[in-house]
């Protein structure tokens, strides 16, 4: 929530800054309009104050209409007073004008444009007119205080429209005062509503574009920040399986996807470690197993050893007092059977004295010497063992490798007896027919012995307790389920390891069986 908060702070501290540049910039800008307004303003009443010939124009124009219009009525006194009093009053609004127009004139002060000659001249002229609209208007009124025909009037009517183009032709004559102000005016006006416009649609705009920042901003930055804010809270409290959901084609979007692999690699971790954690466990509890093993089998070792000792001296003095007895070349059939089956005593006896004597010796966990041996010619002797045998005559072993020695410092009848059970487990597996291919691959430090047999293979099940101490799948009974324990610890002192693969059942069985070639010493691992 803090990383939250500081970005809201920074993007507000932001949009506050991009906001306060806006309303200066719009402020500037306003000042600048309402002082173009004002000098528009001031040129307006400069335009009011300078004399306009337009006025006398419009004026004259009125009063001619007004003429005109005194003409077009005949016989009626009501109408003929009105156009009477309408054409006084034009003439009055007409010297007025001029008489403005004068005294406009008079009060400009001398300058380049405005000179004293130029005034003078207009001034002039402007008298000129006044005295001609002073003059209709004595003359209309002389005619309308004397009762006159019809006829009569309309020639005095005549008569002082004729007068009024002496009028024009004098206004015509006048300088324009205003021309040029008039159109730079005009011109103002226009750039000024121009501009007011452009200002109007930009400011427009610009909010549309702000807002859309802002928008943009909260959706491409913000947003998806809370979401890896969010993200890495969930993963840093353990939750591996959470992933960001950020679909934007863009650098957060690249970082979210860098994000879930990071994830997805934690936990790819997290499972490899709890595998190896639970490999370990097992390995920790076929340890502990072994080593009740090895104090169980020891004491049984111990207790069969000292009878059997006895019975293979007795067997020996009864062997020996018989020979004695009996020197003889003729012999009875019983002192023949008798000395047979004593001789077969002793050499049993013999056997199961090394039998538990080698028990003893791998309960101790003594390895013995270790010398320098050929793997090659170790496993050719348990061939030469196994393969006479008449159970497994019906299957095929091919056994490939260099031609130079494959030299090795091992302790040679401990890996023979790992080889016996690997390659008696993958017979044992195989029906007749089968084939047990098995090949020495030599590196610098280390010698790899692999056995691919075509056999009953295995589930993943089966491999996971494959080196379980009485783990057996021998249909027959007969296994006991140590063999594939002892080698495993067997390879375990000499610092190697041992690797079951299989595709599945009737998919056959591969083994790996990796030896350094000078020993490392360890604890077994079984």
């Amino acid at each position: 929530m803090l990383f939250t908060k500081t970005i809201q702070r920074k993007m507000l501290f932001m949009i506050s800054l991009i906001l306060i540049m806006l309303v200066i910039l719009s402020a500037i800008l306003g000042s600048s309009l309402i002082s173009y307004k004002a000098l528009i303003s001031d040129l307006n009443q400069n335009l009011k104050v300078l004399p306009n010939k337009n006025d006398i124009f419009k004026a004259t124009n009125d009063l001619n209409s007004a003429l005109r219009a005194g003409i077009a009525h005949k016989g009626e006194p009501s109408l003929i007073i009105n156009q009477d009093q309408n054409i006084l009053s034009c003439i009055r609004t007409a010297k007025e004008a001029a008489d403005d127009f004068l005294r406009k004139i008079n009060s400009l002060a001398p300058s380049v444009e405005y000179g004293p000659q130029r005034k003078s001249t207009d001034g002039e002229i402007i008298s000129k007119i006044s005295i001609h609209f002073k003059r209709l208007d004595n003359n209309y009124r002389a005619m309308i205080n004397t009762p006159i025909a019809v006829n009569k009037r309309n020639m005095n009517i005549n008569y002082m429209r004729s007068r009024l183009l002496d009028i024009y032709r004098f206004i015509g004559q006048i300088n324009d005062y205003q021309t040029g102000l008039t159109k730079a005016l005009f011109r103002a006006k226009k750039v000024y509503a121009t501009r007011m416009w452009w200002v109007l649609l930009s400011s427009f705009f610009t909010a549309i574009a702000f807002l859309g920042l802002i928008c943009i901003g909260y959706l491409s930055v913000y947003k998806p920040l809370r979401v890896l804010h969010e993200g890495a809270r969930r993963v840093a409290q353990g939750n591996l399986d959470y992933r960001l959901e950020i679909t934007t084609h863009d650098e957060m979007g690249e970082l979210a996807d860098s994000f879930n692999q990071m994830t997805e690699r934690f936990q790819e971790i997290k499972q490899d470690l709890d595998m190896q954690v639970r490999e370990r466990s097992k390995q920790l509890v076929r340890s502990e197993r072994l080593a009740g093993i090895g104090l169980f089998s020891a004491g049984i070792a111990h207790e069969i050893n000292n009878p059997i000792s006895a019975i293979s001296m007795a067997a020996e003095s009864l062997l020996s007092r018989s020979l004695y007895n009996n020197s003889t070349d003729e012999k009875d059939d019983d002192t023949k059977v008798s000395e047979q089956y004593l001789s077969m005593i002793q050499r049993e006896s013999e056997r199961c004295q090394k039998f538990t004597q080698r028990l003893l010796h791998f309960a101790r966990g003594d390895d013995g010497v270790k010398r320098e041996h050929d793997l090659i010619v170790i496993v050719e002797e348990v061939l030469s063992i196994i393969q006479p045998m008449s159970k497994f005559k019906d299957r095929k072993i091919l056994f490939s490798h260099g031609l130079n020695p494959c030299l090795m410092k091992i302790n040679g009848g401990e890996i023979k007896q790992v080889v016996l059970n690997l390659v008696a487990n993958a017979l044992e597996s195989m029906s007749s027919g089968g084939t047990l291919k098995i090949s020495i691959q030599e590196q610098t430090d280390i010698v790899t012995l692999k056995l691919i047999d075509d056999g009953c293979g295995m589930e993943k099940e089966v491999i996971e307790r494959l080196f379980d101490p009485f783990f057996t799948r021998r249909k027959d009974g007969k296994g006991t389920g140590l063999g594939m324990s002892i080698s495993q610890r067997i390879i375990g002192e000499h610092g190697g390891s041992i690797e079951a693969e299989s595709d599945g059942p009737e998919q056959g069985s591969t083994f790996h069986v990796r030896i350094p070639r000078i020993p490392i010493q360890q604890d077994a691992v079984a």
